[in-house]
């Protein structure tokens, strides 16, 4: 389910864009999935704060 859309300017951070959207929405899910490019410090941080499970997948 699609909670919040950031369209950021041409060559806009995705990762501080997705800070942005997490602190603006509140996270109801257990588990948040996303590709290696989200496994930052923060981001697992926040979720492990939210009793979320990161599922960073790591494609080779």
């Amino acid at each position: 389910m699609v909670e919040c859309v950031d369209v950021g300017r041409r060559y806009s951070s995705e990762i501080k864009m997705l800070e942005g959207i997490v602190r603006k929405i509140e996270l109801r899910g257990k588990k948040f999935l996303a590709d290696r490019l989200y496994d930052v410090k923060w981001l697992r941080e926040c979720l492990k704060e939210r009793g979320i499970i990161g599922d960073i997948l790591l494609t080779i």
